[in-house]
């Protein structure tokens, strides 16, 4: 069942065709997106836990060149472009925040630089935080993984609250093998409001006629925001749209990057623009003008689909958890966690929810809707109907004690002893 054969469930009790009503159809959309999310986040399903590898760097001692109140940063290469964006930098004993790192010889802080105009051979790169990725909405475990049949050290990392962080005043400086992580603040990602630089040219017949909408957002060391407003433009046959962000100043850190989609040709889901040359994101030095191809028979074509990244509406936070002591080597970590579902804006997307329970949404969407009809005794009905589909998915997808095979007397009845032999039974 895709979000269609949602829509045609909710039409056929209801007996109103929903794509009659614009107005109704966002409406009813809205409501099937609510019952989504709480049938995802009602209780924290096995379907719903995604493992995450991500990479903890030790520490990098670079040298740079800073002046007194700037926050421009010079270096012959010791700062790695993406991969030191947003990261802490200690310089003379004090910490600053990397806003981005533009090239092999420039980069920027996001406060001025507060110490002694000079050179700084001991400057050191501190990669103290791990982001969660996009969407991530509670952290079931963090481990060390390997393939080796001898177990590595840390292991299982186990989870510290932030109070028995600052009861027992954890060194942050602390280097050595993670055998702890700590949740910490998290990361906000501060939107556009109106997407900037958004123009028209002239070019070869071929286009198609085709009303477009494109959007902007922020992205900083890998993260990105929520959306600008949308701005439509109608474009004919002989037009393209180019795109040229503006200069902003360079210790937000903030590349801009453009979504466009286009409801008159059913294309409801916003996707990243990439350039004809590859270009997606402008740095906030600007200068760059991004020319891409909106035509009708592109925008139609599956290579959109491939080309253009989705945006998955992450909203601009992201979570980020610190381990302890800090890696002193570099550290692959698998983070297991609850993620959040993949938003259903096409008509044939489908709920990240098994097959044989995606009904529910309909159901739960059908509780306020037959209450909006005035008739409670069937809204009533379907909330029945709800709960007892949710029975049904506990008893299949709910986390269930771990089991394991224990040597010796298997006889022996124990919650969390797996009997090997099974349940005796009668033979012809």
């Amino acid at each position: 069942m895709d979000l269609q054969g949602i829509r045609d469930y909710c039409t056929n009790v209801l007996d109103y065709d929903a794509t009659s009503n614009p107005t109704y159809l966002k409406q009813l959309d809205g409501l099937i997106a609510d019952a989504y999310d709480r049938v995802w986040s009602e209780k924290p399903w096995t379907f719903a836990q995604k493992d995450y590898q991500v990479l903890a760097r030790k520490d990098d001692v670079v040298t740079i060149g800073a002046t007194n109140g700037s926050v421009n940063l010079t270096h012959t290469g010791d700062l790695i472009v993406d991969q030191m964006d947003g990261q802490i930098i200690e310089i003379g004993g004090i910490e600053y925040t990397i806003a981005y790192v533009r090239n092999g010889t420039l980069a920027y802080l996001t406060t001025p630089f507060q110490g002694t105009t000079g050179s700084y051979t001991d400057a050191k790169v501190v990669y103290r935080f791990l982001d969660l990725p996009a969407g991530s909405q509670m952290i079931m475990n963090v481990a060390h993984r390997s393939n080796s049949i001898t177990p590595e050290d840390p292991g299982m990392a186990f989870a510290l609250t932030r109070y028995e962080d600052e009861y027992y005043n954890l060194p942050l400086g602390e280097t050595g093998v993670p055998q702890n992580w700590i949740p910490q603040d998290p990361v906000t990602i501060p939107a556009p409001i109106n997407p900037d630089g958004v123009a028209t040219i002239v070019t070869a017949p071929g286009k198609g006629v085709r009303t477009i909408e494109i959007a902007m957002a922020n992205e900083w060391a890998g993260r990105s925001s929520g959306l600008s407003k949308a701005k439509t433009v109608s474009l004919s046959d002989t037009q393209e749209v180019t795109l040229t962000p503006t200069l902003i100043p360079n210790s937000t850190g903030l590349y801009r990057v453009y979504y466009v989609r286009s409801p008159d040709l059913g294309l409801m889901a916003w996707r990243k623009v990439t350039d004809t040359a590859g270009v997606t994101a402008v740095n906030p030095v600007g200068g760059v003008t991004l020319t891409p191809d909106t035509s009708t028979t592109f925008l139609t074509s599956q290579t959109y689909a491939l080309t253009y990244p989705r945006y998955q509406g992450d909203g601009g936070m992201r979570e980020r958890i610190r381990m302890h002591p800090r890696q002193a080597e570099d550290t692959h970590f698998t983070i297991r966690h609850i993620t959040r579902p993949t938003p259903m804006v096409e008509d044939t997307d489908t709920p990240d929810i098994p097959a044989a329970h995606r009904v529910i949404i309909a159901y739960k969407t059908l509780i306020p809707l037959l209450m909006k009809s005035d008739n409670p005794s069937e809204s009533a009905l379907y909330e029945k109907r709800a709960d007892q589909e949710l029975i049904k998915m506990e008893k299949r997808y709910l986390i269930a004690a771990a089991r394991r095979i224990v040597i010796g007397d298997f006889s022996v009845a124990g919650a969390n002893r797996f009997n090997r032999y099974g349940n005796l039974r009668q033979v012809p």
